[in-house]
Order: structure tokens, then sequence, then C-alpha cells
């Protein structure tokens, strides 16, 4: 949980109803984060891989972004990259 002080990292983010991108290739691991999630009542949507999550996030401006280490398409190295390069974080 981000302190008072630590707000000013994410300035778009409503605290109230932040928007979580999980990224797996495990489909049962991406049903299972994304249930509890929106069970806490988190606006939570999921994507199988590297690739899809970008395609996703081209779309659609998300919060926060929960990914799995390993996936076969994009190197979650690769993914956080091009996540801050390309979408200013």
């Amino acid at each position: 949980m981000l302190s008072s002080g630590q707000k000013d990292f994410i300035p778009d983010m409503d605290p109230a109803n932040p928007i979580i991108l999980v990224v797996d290739d495990e489909e049962q691991i991406r049903q299972i984060i994304q249930l509890a999630l929106d069970k806490a009542g988190y606006e939570c949507f999921a994507a199988e891989g590297g690739q899809e999550a970008l395609d996703f996030l081209d779309q659609n401006p998300v919060d926060v972004v929960i990914t799995d280490i390993r996936m076969p398409d994009v190197d979650v190295i690769e993914l956080i990259s091009r996540i801050r390069t390309q979408y200013q974080c």
C-alpha cells in the first residue's frame, strides 16, 4: 500500500479505484489473481502474455501492472522497459 509520500509517483491513479492489469501465461494463475482482486473491489483486467499486455495498454490506461517473470513471448525485463518508455511511467 502506498504511503502518502509515495502518491506522487502515480499522479493519475485514482486511489479509490485503481485499475490493475494482470499478465501471466498460466490461465489458472491469471484467474486466481483476477478473482482475488475483483473480490477486493479493484477493477482488474488480464493478459495472457507480454505482447497482449502491450496491445491492451495501447488502448486502455491502467494504474498497476502485476506480471509473471517468465513468459514465452516477451521477457519481463523487456515488458517493463517498454511499459516505462511507451507509457511514461
